[in-house]
């Protein structure tokens, strides 16, 4: 009797463990990454500064995979770094016209912090979904 008590004991504990994993512990993993999303940044720009990017990962699905999820992290990083240009170039005073025509001259300093931007972004959504 005793080891059948044992043997039932043990079988209940391995099932409400599974049960735990796929009832609890799968569904709120996938929420936590869904509200780990990362927002843009930007501040106020002088002319002396240029503002902080930080990717922004899309919302993440469980259909999506993780060369879907890179692509699209990449996609926002550069959107990003268009939107974070036409912003400068803005508060420089060119017309939309002008920045939609590429008129728009930024300095070489400006221009590198804005790449290392970028790269500095691409690279996070690399780490993030390789």
């Amino acid at each position: 009797m005793n080891n059948q008590k044992i043997i039932a004991i043990s079988c209940l504990i391995v099932a409400l463990a599974i049960g735990y994993y796929f009832v609890v512990y799968l569904p709120n993993k996938d929420r936590l990454l869904a509200s780990a999303k990362v927002t843009p940044t930007i501040a106020l720009a002088t002319p002396t500064t240029i503002p902080t990017l930080t990717p922004t990962p899309v919302v993440i699905y469980r259909e999506t995979t993780n060369s879907q999820k890179l692509t699209d992290c990449l996609n926002q990083a550069h959107q990003d770094y268009q939107q974070t240009g036409e912003a400068e170039c803005k508060q420089l005073g060119y017309s939309d016209d002008q920045i939609k025509n590429l008129q728009c001259h930024l300095s070489a300093d400006e221009i590198g912090l804005l790449e290392k931007q970028q790269t500095d972004a691409q690279n996070l959504c690399v780490s993030l979904y390789k």
